[in-house]
């Protein structure tokens, strides 16, 4: 009886899995051996093409939900279909163009920028797309100042460097001023320009000291400041748009379970979800910047199910990219879909939006110089 090369042997289960997950992917149903016999043009035997699937079901790449159907993908199968994805598709250029006409038309500022990109993302995937903001405490401020709203309220704005604006109210003593205000200001625009929020944050506090008793209030307000700023630092955004098109999934995708049961309709619209969500992105920023730093790979990563860290999503993929200014990491943008997605058009698509949005910041600050 004659032997094959065990490469031969694993080069055709190789092949087998991946025409098994494309057409998973496609169809959204399992997958018989009847079916890859007749369709797949492997040119060996249904014996045979039973057998290779037993082979990746032991090895954990496929399961069989039910005795009498065919194979669907486990995470570990969307995970070798990911890593040996070589066909990434090209967006087409009328699509490329579209992106580009939405961007132009709608974004003038980052905050802009960042909803625009949840949005682009979402209406080209027809899925979930999102943007995280940095947190700002290493940014550079541009320009910091307080205006007073009325008794007890005041609103501080701060614009960065890399365009990002940020506007917080403050409650302060009913009896503070303008005058008062206006002092702290010119306190601001004398330390503020260049520095980052950390920086900062430092310099107000050691000022505090140095404020007269005769202006209590302002070393209030001064403090209050101080509070909010350190609050602010440590603060990102999340742009989310797209849940009502998982919501129209199919089942499973559509109806992930999170603690005690809760369907995502109730994990997407509830703000400590969101918050979880980001920092579960926050944390694969951080991931995902130190293994640049070490290979220089590419941007764009998939995370399957279990993978992206929140049991609520163990039915999703997470395809995401960093978005870069000025060489530094600024965030994480990407889309949200059921593990039967076309990973080849999405990262394609992450990875065109993230350099657009990349561009888009480079032109900002070429014309700010």
């Amino acid at each position: 009886m004659r032997t094959l090369d065990p490469e031969v042997v694993e080069t055709r289960k190789r092949r087998v899995l991946q025409w098994v997950i494309q057409r998973y992917i496609q169809n959204s149903a399992p997958i018989a051996s009847q079916a890859i016999a007749r369709d797949g043009e492997f040119d060996v035997s249904s014996a045979t093409i039973r057998s290779i699937l037993k082979d990746l079901e032991a090895e954990g790449y496929l399961h069989q939900p039910h005795t009498s159907s065919g194979r669907v993908p486990t995470d570990k199968g969307y995970r070798f279909f990911v890593d040996y994805l070589v066909d990434v598709q090209r967006l087409a250029l009328d699509e490329k163009e579209r992106i580009r006409r939405e961007y132009y038309r709608r974004a003038e500022e980052i905050d802009a920028l960042l909803a625009q990109t949840s949005h682009t993302l979402s209406a080209a995937s027809r899925l979930a797309g999102f943007a995280v903001s940095p947190q700002f405490k290493e940014h550079e401020v541009q320009r910091m100042e307080l205006i007073r709203l009325g008794p007890g309220r005041v609103l501080a704005i701060a614009v960065t460097k890399t365009g990002f604006v940020r506007h917080w109210p403050i409650r302060v003593d009913a009896d503070a001023d303008a005058g008062q205000v206006e002092a702290l200001n010119r306190l601001l625009g004398g330390i503020s320009e260049g520095r980052t929020f950390r920086e900062l944050n430092q310099i107000l506090l050691s000022k505090l000291d140095g404020i007269d008793q005769d202006f209590e209030k302002l070393k209030g307000m001064a403090r209050l400041l101080v509070q909010e700023l350190a609050r602010i630092a440590h603060s990102e955004s999340l742009y989310f748009e797209g849940a009502s098109n998982l919501l129209a999934l199919e089942p499973p995708e559509g109806f992930l379970q999170g603690p005690g049961n809760r369907p995502l309709r109730a994990v997407l619209g509830r703000l400590e979800d969101q918050k979880r969500f980001t920092r579960v992105l926050e944390k694969q920023l951080h991931k995902e910047m130190k293994a640049m730093s070490k290979s220089g790979g590419k941007k764009v990563r998939v995370r399957i199910g279990l993978e992206t860290e929140m049991p609520e999503l163990k039915n999703m993929s997470l395809v995401t990219s960093m978005y870069r200014s000025r060489d530094n990491m600024m965030g994480l943008l990407g889309i949200m879909g059921p593990k039967r997605m076309e990973y080849s058009k999405m990262m394609a698509l992450v990875d065109f939006v993230s350099d657009f949005v990349e561009q888009t910041l480079k032109k900002w600050e070429n014309q700010k110089q």
